[in-house]
């Protein structure tokens, strides 16, 4: 729930936390966090969403001074789901979020200025191939998941062999980029034609969230879980998602895992979050994560 501790941080590898919600309240009441995100080309430059629609924050945690979070203006109004970076492009200071009015961008690294990059709105979930800015993944409601090869600014419908429903995440491999993986309410899809079609792979329930491991293409991460059936799993596969191993033990996590964050250079180091509950609230507090170690 709300608290004083909806944002928490770590500076030894998730074993201490500490409160880091300074300047993260609206009307009162310390917001809670939707998702979070490092600026791939700037050190110790944070970036988050809220809950609470139209809320986004920066803050860079290595400059000592700035000893709170800052609100980026002109996004009140809209509900916003994700961020999107471009690393690709030469240009830190575009900053991207996505949700009900499409994909915003800002040239001012997210603190103002944000203007309309496609008409396609009612965004559920996007992401940018790491390798490629070009190549963007959007899903939307009503037209399913779509591909963008011009950096987002317009999209081509691709459901073959996916049918059109809330698409919760998206990943693309690293290197090769032809290689995109969806977690959805029917199961983990795989495509291995840029999106131009799709197939189901072994994983099937209530999936909300999947990684690619940014060292290896063929190691993949899902998590989700069935509220109604009271259960909750996290899988890896080794091989590029044609078969997984058997689910982690993650008795300790009390809700459907909703995140998953491999470390970049240190695949053996994996963040689980657990989304709290049906709107990502939990009666304990904010995200609960885990480090997750696997057997070899």
């Amino acid at each position: 729930k709300s608290g004083s501790k909806a944002l928490l941080s770590s500076l030894d590898g998730g074993k201490t936390w500490e409160a880091y919600s300074d300047g993260l309240t609206y009307n009162g009441t310390t917001e809670m966090v939707r998702e979070i995100k490092f600026h791939p080309q700037i050190a110790g430059l944070v970036y988050l969403t809220t809950e609470s629609g139209g809320r986004f924050y920066w803050r860079n945690y290595l400059n000592k001074q700035m000893t709170s979070w800052q609100l980026g203006t002109g996004l009140l109004g809209n509900w916003l789901r994700g961020i999107l970076f471009f690393p690709q492009t030469n240009a830190p200071s575009k900053v991207a979020v996505y949700g009900h009015r499409g994909i915003l961008v800002s040239e001012n690294y997210g603190r103002d200025q944000w203007t309309q990059h496609s008409a396609v709105i009612g965004i559920i979930s996007a992401a940018v191939a790491p390798s490629d800015a070009k190549r963007v993944y959007a899903n939307e409601g009503t037209v399913g998941m779509m591909y963008s090869y011009n950096g987002g600014k317009t999209f081509t419908p691709s459901n073959k062999g996916l049918k059109i429903h809330p698409i919760r995440a998206i990943s693309i491999a690293k290197n090769d980029t032809q290689r995109v993986y969806a977690a959805s309410d029917n199961g983990v899809f795989r495509s291995v034609d840029g999106g131009e079609s799709w197939s189901p792979t072994s994983r099937t329930g209530m999936f909300h969230i999947v990684a690619v491991d940014p060292q290896n293409d063929d190691v993949v991460y899902a998590g989700g879980g069935d509220w109604g059936a009271n259960t909750w799993y996290l899988y890896r596969s080794s091989d590029g998602g044609v078969s997984w191993d058997p689910p982690l033990n993650v008795s300790d996590i009390t809700y459907p895992i909703g995140s998953i964050l491999v470390h970049p250079k240190n695949s053996d180091l994996i963040f689980v979050g657990a989304a709290a509950g049906p709107q990502g609230r939990c009666d304990e507090g904010p995200t609960k994560t885990i480090h997750v170690t696997w057997a070899k």
